[in-house]
């Protein structure tokens, strides 16, 4: 058997050696390849300036019409946000408006059922009055409570612990004004 130049005879060698071997006589070939990749993101409610100069050149006096075309749009969604506020603000006027006048006439009726020997019937009208009066009442100020909570978490750093965390209030000064007394 012809012997390598370096190395012992194949039948001395255990299989796996002889395995190492070879591929330590294989010379390595290494490639590196560099590659570039380049983006630009461009966000918002207008096309890229760059575009937009395409769509000028293509056609003389789109970039101004696609301008007005987005101005118009935003004026449109302005004044339909406008108008949705608007409408919330009216229906949170008339809510405790007609609650009250609900309450007030309830109140009324289970008043005129008592003074007319109907006991029973004007307590059950007073009592459905009351509740539906205080229970609403009370579950909004404890899911504002909760709201104010969540907000006031939110804002502290996120190491600390709420109990951890100290609430400076700014020092309070008066309003009034200390008018020296006047000597008769």
């Amino acid at each position: 058997m012809p012997r390598r130049k370096g190395s012992a005879p194949a039948q001395e060698l255990p299989p796996d050696e002889i395995a190492v071997q070879e591929r330590h006589s294989v010379p390595e070939t290494r490639s590196t390849t560099i590659a570039r990749f380049e983006a630009e993101f461009f966000e918002g409610p207008l096309p890229h300036p760059g575009i937009l100069a395409e769509y000028d050149k293509i056609c003389p006096g789109a970039a101004s019409r696609i301008l007005a075309m987005a101005e118009s749009q935003s004026q449109h969604r302005q004044e339909l946000e406008r108008l949705v506020v608007l409408s919330n603000c009216r229906s949170q006027d008339r809510g405790p408006i007609l609650g009250f006048l609900l309450a007030t006439g309830a109140i009324a009726l289970g008043g005129f059922l008592i003074l007319h020997g109907k006991e029973v019937s004007g307590l059950v009208a007073l009592t459905g009055a009351l509740v539906a009066v205080v229970v609403p009442f009370l579950s909004g100020k404890r899911a504002q409570q909760k709201e104010l909570a969540e907000k006031r978490r939110e804002q502290l750093p996120p190491d600390k612990d709420e109990k951890e965390w100290e609430y400076s209030l700014p020092p309070q000064t008066s309003s009034r004004r200390h008018r020296p007394k006047r000597s008769t």
